[in-house]
């Protein structure tokens, strides 16, 4: 009997301690915001090219470029390769898209940034299935380009 007084003891302090915290409504000086602003994506996509949100917000992006990401996006969903010609076709219409990327961009100051820091190992990605010289290298790089496309949509809108 007189340990399970103690435990209960020990669970009402707790309780009374976690209450005091979820409650605690104290100021916090503007330096430990700031440290806080600049957060990334929590581990849902891995993220090796070290893209950033503020305020964990996603960029925004011109419509222009939306379609031509939405386009990919469908592309390599629909993909199926058999071939490496299946594999140099999807290779010549990525292309496409993304420079109607390049160009319709008017992005600017650190979302342009941004972008460049996805949007840079995509067009290598890209570039190699130029090189194949089996399929089953490109079912490879069409898995990491598929993988960018998730990245993209976890950072940009």
């Amino acid at each position: 009997m007189k340990n399970q007084s103690k435990y209960s003891m020990i669970a009402l302090i707790g309780s009374l301690l976690l209450v005091s915290c979820a409650n605690d409504n104290s100021s916090t000086s503007e330096a430990a915001l700031t440290d806080t602003t600049n957060l990334s994506v929590p581990n849902v996509v891995s993220n090796p090219h070290d893209l950033i949100l503020i305020d964990n917000q996603k960029w925004v992006i011109d419509e222009g470029m939306r379609v031509s990401i939405d386009s990919i996006d469908w592309r390599l969903e629909a993909f199926n390769g058999v071939t490496l010609e299946d594999y140099k076709v999807l290779s010549t219409d990525l292309s496409l898209h993304t420079k109607t990327i390049i160009s319709s961009c008017t992005m600017q100051g650190q979302a342009h940034d941004e972008l460049h820091k996805w949007l840079i190992p995509f067009i290598n990605l890209r570039k190699e299935l130029d090189s194949i010289s089996d399929p089953t290298q490109g079912q490879e790089i069409t898995a990491k380009l598929t993988n960018e496309i998730t990245i993209f949509k976890t950072y940009f809108k």
